[in-house]
């Protein structure tokens, strides 16, 4: 994940070096494994972990970066002024299955000006590596690379019959995707269609037919949920990769769908101009619920080997914008945010608390005690048998129980089993479990 210096600024509040920056973030957990000097900013490549894809936004970072620096973090604004006309006048969504697809809204924006973008916002996206196309497709790109949230755009006058449906590909379809490419597509993969044809690959790759382009007026704006597992098992059936796809594949936040679409209106509104349609059409029938999780001070201490006051631990939660629902005595009630679908134990709210306390800060024990176990009698008499023929000159020899298919280790003194073959051996070495000791030690002494 590459983000920007200059951008970060716009939500968080600091006055550190990129190096010092990186050092933080590094620290924290986020390691920063390069720097580079971008048209007067800096670009930090972030190594983030398949289960944070909540560090793949910008606004997902600088919520790190208020935790670890005390600062006070400041969201983009999301607020527009919208027609009397409903958006269910210009557009029908329908959504056959709601399992792959948990959340689907839209927009519709008229009217608007197709242009390029303006330089600031191409200096920012030349800056992490994307292309700029024109005013739309930049958008939906900016506010994907802010919130780490995907979008995507249609041409509104492209759609057949006024409608989007959400279904899994009929057979034999097929579609031209944005990038050119010609894909037949089959019944388990999920499309967003029109009434006649597919029109995109959920959550990978926009089609050719209803793409924005110069002449384009009207819009929908999608803004979705799909499931990560089908979202990944199509990418790679189809052999189409993208950065949407990239981050539907880790899992996307069902609360932050609105926020992203709502953001994307504003800066349509701002840039491109044209008049939003009054309200929004949202499908969500699987809310997740909430995570709630009890935190012991007394394991927390435990395990960190700390005597960290309650405050501290509340107000690092709170850093980390965990909601506290209840204090009591040495227990804290915590409410998991919805971006962090990797929190759902007690050791993992530790974990967080202390990578953000700094595992730098925990005191080294200087002195480890070591408390050897008992022998059992079945364990001494097992030593007393080894150390008795060891003093004769015998040799204790341990061999491996997964042996190969030569002839020599098909030797079975006991049966005429030739021995045991193994469905996915790694090696052809190891593909057999032996059922005679023989073998193997005539192959120790003839290596020896």
């Amino acid at each position: 994940m590459k983000i920007s210096c200059n951008w970060l600024k716009d939500y968080i509040c600091f006055y550190l070096s990129p190096q010092e920056l990186a050092d933080k973030l590094t620290n924290a957990g986020l390691v920063v494994a390069d720097i580079k000097s971008v048209e007067e900013d800096f670009c930090l490549e972030v190594e983030v972990t398949s289960n944070r894809p909540d560090c793949l936004g910008i606004i997902g970072i600088a919520r790190e970066v208020a935790a670890v620096t005390g600062g006070i973090l400041r969201y983009p604004e999301t607020n527009y002024i919208c027609e009397s006309i409903n958006v269910s006048k210009f557009i029908n969504i329908v959504v056959d299955d709601s399992i792959l697809c948990p959340r689907y809204t839209a927009r519709v924006i008229r009217n608007v000006n197709i242009k390029q973008s303006p330089e600031w916002m191409q200096k920012r996206l030349r800056c992490l590596g994307l292309r700029p196309v024109n005013n739309i497709v930049d958008i939906t790109n900016y506010v994907m690379m802010e919130t780490g949230q995907p979008l995507h755009t249609f041409d509104l006058d492209k759609l057949s019959g006024q409608k989007v449906i959400v279904r899994r590909a009929m057979a034999g379809e097929e579609i031209v995707a944005i990038n050119g490419a010609r894909r037949a597509l089959f019944h388990d993969m999920l499309v967003i269609a029109d009434s006649k044809r597919p029109v995109a690959i959920a959550g990978i790759i926009g089609g050719k037919d209803t793409e924005i382009s110069e002449s384009t007026k009207n819009i929908l704006l999608e803004c979705a949920q799909f499931e990560p597992r089908q979202v990944r098992r199509t990418s790679r059936a189809l052999g189409i990769t993208s950065d949407s796809s990239y981050r539907f594949e880790r899992g996307t936040d069902f609360e932050g769908v609105d926020f992203a679409s709502k953001r994307a209106v504003r800066l349509i509104k701002e840039i491109a101009g044209g008049e939003i349609a009054g309200g929004i059409t949202d499908i969500n029938s699987n809310k997740p619920v909430k995570k709630k999780i009890t935190l012991r001070m007394e394991r927390l201490n435990r395990i960190l080997g700390l005597e960290m006051k309650r405050d501290i631990a509340v107000d690092i939660l709170n850093r980390l914008q965990f909601k506290i629902i209840n204090e009591v005595d040495n227990y804290i009630d915590v409410e998991v945010p919805g971006f962090r679908g990797d929190v759902y134990r007690e050791i993992d709210l530790i974990e967080e608390i202390a990578r953000i306390y700094g595992y730098n800060n925990i005191p080294t024990k200087t002195s480890i005690s070591v408390r050897g176990s008992v022998k059992s009698k079945y364990e001494r008499v097992e030593d007393s048998i080894r150390q008795f023929l060891v003093s004769l000159c015998f040799y204790e020899v341990k061999t491996f129980s997964i042996v190969d298919k030569s002839p020599l280790q098909s030797i079975n003194l006991w049966s005429d089993s030739g021995g045991i073959d193994i469905a996915n051996p790694l090696r052809q070495e190891e593909s057999r479990l032996r059922t005679c000791l023989l073998p193997s030690l005539i192959n120790t002494k003839i290596y020896n």
